[in-house]
């Protein structure tokens, strides 16, 4: 990383698993080494859903394989934890170490994050350091939510189940 020593997201809740509506808490560790000049450090908060299968149709040289895949995007939101003073379009950071907390809140309808052989339902909170005409230095840290079922509207979810082993 050169003159970042680390870069470096971390949840305050370990397990990384989180409820709809919660808000998921944490801070951005940064130790610099030497002086570096940077545009911003950010913060993007996102959740989407993705999808990919392949149909094949015919046989020998009339076979062909189609692709269908597809994105949806349930929230992104960026948010700014360092910026240059009003009117200045860098800045630069001292040696040392610096920790920025932050707080989002998972938007209330948010579905179960999912992992699957042709899907996924991810959310990540993803780091940037913003440094120009450099490489950026980038951290991801992905969570699971964990939607809950009310079971009381579901009648079948009180009817009693007996079962016999022999």
């Amino acid at each position: 990383m050169g003159k970042v020593r680390a870069f470096t997201i971390s949840f305050a809740n370990t397990s990384g698993i989180f409820y709809p509506g919660q808000p998921v808490q944490g801070e951005v560790l940064v130790q610099v080494k030497d002086e570096v000049k940077i545009r911003e450090i950010r913060l993007e908060f996102g959740g989407f859903a993705h999808v990919h299968w392949s149909e094949s149709h015919g046989s020998g040289k009339h076979r062909r394989t189609v692709h269908y895949s597809s994105r949806e995007e349930y929230f992104k939101v960026v948010v700014p934890c360092l910026s240059p003073p009003h009117g200045e379009e860098k800045m630069m950071l001292k040696p040392g170490e610096y920790r920025y907390p932050f707080q989002f809140q998972i938007p209330p309808s948010s579905p179960s994050s999912f992992e699957g052989g042709i899907g996924r339902v991810r959310y990540y909170v993803k780091g940037t350091m913003d440094k120009p005409w450099a490489f950026d230095v980038e951290d991801v840290r992905y969570f699971s939510v964990l939607n809950l079922l009310d079971l009381n509207p579901i009648p079948e979810a009180k009817v009693r189940i007996i079962i016999y082993i022999k």
